[in-house]
């Protein structure tokens, strides 16, 4: 019984260990990934801008489409 409290001991111990390194693997990959990112070398010059526009589609209804209701305030 005491060999067996020893070993899952161990065993939890390494696996602590070896989840902080693999922790620290991954957040240094993740911020080398996120600096390629925000470092990425543009195609257009220094201080040239580019605005790009996209109309918003009107909507368009047909004439058979719906009906206009006339109404009047009635006040009590």
């Amino acid at each position: 019984m005491l060999k067996f409290i020893l070993i899952f001991i161990a065993v939890i111990y390494l696996l602590g260990f070896l989840g902080r390194l693999l922790i620290i693997y991954w957040v240094k990959k993740m911020a080398k990934q996120a600096g390629f990112y925000q470092n990425a070398p543009s195609n257009q010059k220094e201080g040239h801008v580019t605005v790009d526009f996209n109309q918003k589609k009107s909507k368009k209804f047909e004439k058979n489409e719906g009906d206009y209701v006339d109404f009047e305030e009635i006040k009590d």
